[in-house]
């Protein structure tokens, strides 16, 4: 254990915690020697026990002669390999560089550029074929793991768990080590790693800063056997707006590693991409990426590229919708018309359209409330039926939405919690637009004590006419509660 203003090696002296990697804590020092800033890295012990110090020590002297064996501008450089406390415990000396790592840049439903994709996968291709052609495969190529320096570098960090592909030591078990949407099925399957699986994960990662995605296409918030399944299983769509980029991002997700393309290829296929980008927009009059130059600031108003949702026919619209997470596919029904998410959502299931819907309406229930006022009277209550009262609620309570013909299609369940989920204002503006025949029947599935105080913001006529057909017990319970209210 180290604190702030230790001294390793009589030259390191220790300023703070910066963060952790996959296999260890990395702390800020400043090198007195050489007056540098540097990082400093402490392999910290397994989570599932106390790690020998000797196998500590083995493991640490791997990494360093790995990063040590590659010697490539987009890898952060190895300094030293020092020893220090009681026990000597080992730490890795490298470059310290200030920026952010992808994963705090990568906004949830705003798409990178193609320009600035490609400006992110050149160098980490680079240092990834440097590290193949030395034997080394990185085996954790994920957002948080690529780097973007404050002078515009990009770097490829942490080779933690990566592994000679002749090696026998270091980490063998290839399921545990890696993070889980971004490894390749082979990965999975505990085959030997090989430049393959890098490829693979690069594509996701990739394939999320073009799509705008909270995770990789294989991601799914329901757990990790979802997740596995989908990297199985799943064929992810042409991300971004097609073209040469995302043509070679979807080869790179080749489910058979023998038909990805290999690093030259893609390197190939991203310079031709450069030279026909689709998307040149974010690019600044002097062709350095964004306004500027850096990384878009998160709170700039981003021109958004055409959701690849409208490219696609809608069965397979509705495929891809079904088959992401709920927050996923409310991400890509919000980036197309309402008209046409409305079309997509006709080819899904009551119940997965019913959850779409429900979360368009968490965000924007007037988007939600157009949406389902595009189906007949019959369809929309039955996504009625599958949406949670909340949503259900936040969308009839809309001023300009007519409720009468989706409360008829909907079960009378679902009109009757959704009325108890509203304020008495608006429940009392649902009931006065549908028929009172089917009003009175919602009502009579409400507490007394609230219909009362719906009651008390219609109409004397229109209270006159519901109290009458309610039943003469449930009438009297109202009554009461209409009497204590005007006491």
């Amino acid at each position: 254990m180290i604190l702030p203003g230790d001294l390793l090696n009589k030259r390191y002296e220790v300023l703070h915690d910066i963060g952790k990697g996959g296999f260890g804590r990395v702390w800020l020092a400043h090198d007195r020697l050489l007056d540098r800033p540097v990082a400093l890295k402490a392999l910290t012990e397994k989570d599932d026990g106390a790690e020998r110090l000797d196998k500590r020590r083995a493991r640490a002297e791997l990494e360093a002669r790995t990063l040590a064996r590659l010697g490539h501008p987009a890898i952060v450089p190895i300094h030293d390999l020092v020893y220090h406390g009681r026990d000597k415990d080992p730490w890795i000396v490298m470059g310290y560089f200030d920026g952010q790592s992808l994963d705090k840049v990568l906004i949830p439903g705003r798409p990178m550029s193609e320009d600035d994709v490609i400006s992110i996968a050149q160098p980490v291709l680079g240092g990834l074929m440097a590290a193949h052609a030395k034997g080394i495969i990185h085996r954790d190529i994920k957002p948080g793991n690529i780097l973007r320096a404050n002078d515009g570098s990009v770097l490829l960090i942490d080779f933690g768990i990566a592994k000679a592909m002749d090696a026998s030591t270091f980490t063998s078990d290839g399921l545990r080590f890696g993070s889980l949407p971004y490894m390749a099925p082979e990965q999975l399957n505990g085959k030997p790693p090989a430049p393959p699986a890098d490829i693979w994960s690069l594509g996701a990662v990739l394939h999320q800063a073009l799509e705008g995605t909270v995770s990789s296409p294989f991601y799914r918030d329901s757990g990790f056997q979802s997740t596995m399944k989908a990297i199985f299983d799943l064929h992810p769509s042409l991300p971004g707006r097609g073209g040469p980029l995302g043509e070679i991002v979807l080869a790179m997700l080749r489910k058979d590693p023998g038909s990805r393309p290999t690093g030259p290829e893609v390197a190939k296929a991203l310079r031709e991409a450069q030279s026909t980008s689709v998307y040149p927009g974010h690019r600044d009059r002097n062709g350095d990426g964004w306004p500027g130059g850096g990384w878009p600031d998160p709170g700039a108003t981003i021109p958004s590229p055409p959701s690849r949702l409208e490219r696609m026919p809608l069965d397979e619209a509705a495929a891809q919708v079904s088959e992401a997470s709920v927050s996923q596919g409310v991400e890509m029904l919000c980036q197309v018309p309402e008209g046409h998410a409305a079309g997509i959502l006709s080819k899904c299931e009551n119940r997965v359209a019913g959850e779409l819907i429900a979360g368009i309406a968490v965000r924007e229930p007037r988007q939600a409330m157009t949406i389902l006022g595009a189906f007949d009277a019959y369809r929309a209550g039955r996504i009625l039926d599958n949406m949670d009262r909340q949503a259900v609620a936040s969308v009839l309570a809309l001023p300009d939405f007519n409720p009468a013909p989706v409360l008829r299609g909907a079960h009378k369940l679902t009109g009757s919690r959704s009325i108890t989920a509203m304020v008495p204002h608006d429940a009392a503006r649902v009931i006065a637009g549908i028929d009172e025949d089917l009003a009175a029947e919602l009502l009579a599935r409400v507490t007394p004590a609230k219909v009362a105080d719906i009651l008390r913001h219609v109409s004397t006529k229109v209270r006159t006419s519901l109290m009458k057909r309610f039943s003469p017990d449930f009438r009297a319970l109202v009554q009461r509660y209409l009497a204590q209210g005007r006491r």
